[in-house]
């Protein structure tokens, strides 16, 4: 009896031995592969989150869940080829521990959803429509035709070299249009909101680029190049936002440039003749504001800006700053700066003192000052053959010309140059574009007459 106790107790440890034996077995391998391949995965009901440490990298992973098969199976894709390149790229180069980090944000509007992902600094695109479940193409937001592909990629051009420009990344402007000319319909990552299109630009566009780089185009700007089904009702442009829309940058390839400039107004019928010429020459220029005046016609400030041109300020109301008090300086470019801004809902780069007349209290207020290399005389003449005739004589290449739109001589004449001066070779581009297209930083308290070739 008592052995068959025994027999029957030693059955039952060696049971429970051998499962506890299995268990720590278990354990000890998972332990080894963990220290071998560390990979945790959390998982929620919208997101999935895959973390891996190895002595060799690690990666931190992280990507949406739509609930749409056709959807999910194309982002575990994406994530998937980024890993295999990742793992391939670390192969070749055992030296230092590699990291992988994949993030994403999800926009959406109306029935579709954009999910953005960034990798190693380059940016991929997924669109789908969450109430079909289906995957969409760049055809269902954009057209694909060449004309409207090439115009647009102008319109994204004219916006992307300020903007690389802005955030100091020095690029050879020729390399920058390479890139654009070579673009396909696949190479182009955007999200419609209700403000407009954004465009994103990474490492897979310019390897110069460290954090991805945002531009964003009204409806306004896009409404020729876009599948206007796509944009609601009330997000779509006015016919008032349809005619002033801006211009897009000019063609200036082996041009003469020159920054037509124009002191004391708005000048009321005088500014806006001035302003229909331009629209219709599709030529762009800069404008030094008085605030009295802009208080008087703000809808001349905002159609400047709709149009493409660029507004600076020309202090409040014309006074020698060099004879003012600190006081009465900082009044002069704060309240033209407040006037200004909040008619184009933007900030005034641009500081053109009255006279030409600054000392180191202007250069203190943290603006580019810009003077000029052509005086055309126009608020002296005001005779317009003479005023063409003196610009004819003296213009050239880089030059930053100074005029007054409150004299019709003066836009007539302006208007005249620009037919003859197109003639000769010219283009006419803003002080900023003719700063960015020469490679001229312009830094805030720095005076500058001109910004020839360098």
């Amino acid at each position: 009896m008592k052995l068959e106790k025994r027999l029957v107790f030693r059955k039952s440890f060696m049971k429970r031995f051998g499962i506890l034996l299995s268990i720590l077995l278990v354990g000890l391998l998972f332990l080894i592969c963990y220290r071998m391949f560390p990979k945790t995965e959390y998982k929620t009901e919208d997101l999935v989150t895959i973390v891996k440490d190895t002595k060799r990298y690690d990666m931190h992973l992280s990507y949406p869940v739509s609930h749409h098969y056709d959807v999910d199976r194309e982002i575990k894709r994406y994530v998937q080829m980024e890993t295999n390149q990742f793992l391939d790229t670390i192969d070749q180069d055992k030296k230092e521990k590699h990291h992988l980090e994949i993030t994403h944000r999800t926009y959406t509007y109306r029935d579709f959803k954009t999910i953005v992902f960034l990798s190693q600094g380059k940016v991929a695109t997924l669109y789908y429509d969450d109430n079909e479940g289906t995957l969409l193409k760049y055809s269902d937001f954009l057209k694909t035709d060449q004309k409207s592909f090439g115009e647009m990629k102008h319109a994204i051009k004219s916006m992307l070299l300020p903007e690389l420009f802005r955030q100091q990344i020095l690029i050879d402007q020729e390399k920058v249009s390479q890139k654009l000319e070579k673009m396909d319909l696949d190479d182009v990552h955007f999200v419609f909101h209700e403000n407009g299109v954004t465009f994103f630009f990474g490492k897979e566009f310019l390897k110069e680029i460290e954090t991805p780089i945002q531009i964003t185009l009204s409806y306004a700007k896009m409404w020729p190049y876009i599948q206007t089904k796509q944009v609601r009702k009330e997000d779509q442009p006015t016919k008032e936002e349809l005619e002033y829309t801006k211009m897009g940058l000019p063609n200036v390839e082996g041009k003469k440039l020159v920054a037509l400039t124009f002191d004391d107004g708005p000048g009321g019928k005088t500014t806006t003749a001035l302003l229909d010429g331009l629209k219709a020459r599709n030529a762009r220029v800069t404008f030094f504001q008085l605030g009295t005046r802009a208080e008087r016609f703000p809808e001349l400030v905002a159609r400047a800006i709709h149009e493409g041109h660029e507004v600076g300020s020309h202090t409040y109301d014309h006074q020698n700053l060099r004879k003012l008090s600190l006081e009465g300086v900082q009044f002069e470019i704060t309240a033209t700066n407040q006037i200004i801004g909040s008619v184009t809902g933007g900030s005034v780069g641009l500081l053109r003192p009255p006279y030409g007349s600054y000392d180191d209290r202007t250069k203190a207020a943290g603006m580019p000052i810009i003077l000029w290399n052509v005086d055309t005389l126009d608020w002296k003449l005001k005779n317009k053959d003479a005023i063409l005739a003196r610009m004819k004589e003296t213009i050239k290449d880089g030059d930053i010309v100074l005029m007054h739109d409150i004299y019709q001589t003066s836009v007539d004449a302006a208007l005249e140059f620009i037919d003859y001066a197109r003639s000769q070779g010219f283009e006419f581009v803003t002080v900023s574009e003719l700063a960015m297209l020469r490679g001229t930083e312009l830094v805030p308290g720095q005076v500058y007459y001109s910004l020839k070739a360098k």
